[in-house]
């Protein structure tokens, strides 16, 4: 991805995809969860002093897998400058959970469920380290 294909402004961003022999060129809003990673690895980039940067992953077996594969793969140089590549604690779901527990803690559990895309609130308390009164 080069920053003429990518407009992030504020909590949301596009891409601009090019035309190619299968498809027109068109414009794609980022989904919300990944705005964040996006910007992030934007950064990284930057401050690498490349003019481009990678934001593909590998497709899974369920969504939820791509979603947490393209998080995790967009966070790994973030992951890798904090020394924290190959600590076996920081997986995809420890990420999502971190993540939901500071909404949680602005927003409370509701919205942390949502987050979590969770139905139940209380296996979200549970994923979250929290205690429902």
């Amino acid at each position: 991805m080069t920053p003429d294909r990518v407009d992030i402004s504020g909590d949301s961003a596009v891409f601009h995809l090019p035309h190619t022999a299968r498809s027109a060129a068109r414009t794609l809003p980022v989904p919300e969860w990944a705005v964040p990673l996006v910007k992030a690895e934007r950064w990284v980039a930057l401050a690498a002093g490349r003019d481009s940067w990678s934001i593909g992953y590998k497709k899974s077996k369920t969504k939820v897998e791509d979603i947490q594969s393209a998080g995790l793969m967009t966070v790994k140089p973030i992951l890798d400058h904090a020394g924290l590549r190959f600590d076996r604690t920081v997986t995809p779901s420890s990420i999502r959970n971190t993540r939901a527990h500071d909404v949680f803690a602005e927003h409370g559990i509701f919205e942390a469920a949502l987050v979590l895309g969770s139905h139940s609130l209380d296996r979200a308390a549970a994923a979250i380290g929290v205690q429902l009164a």
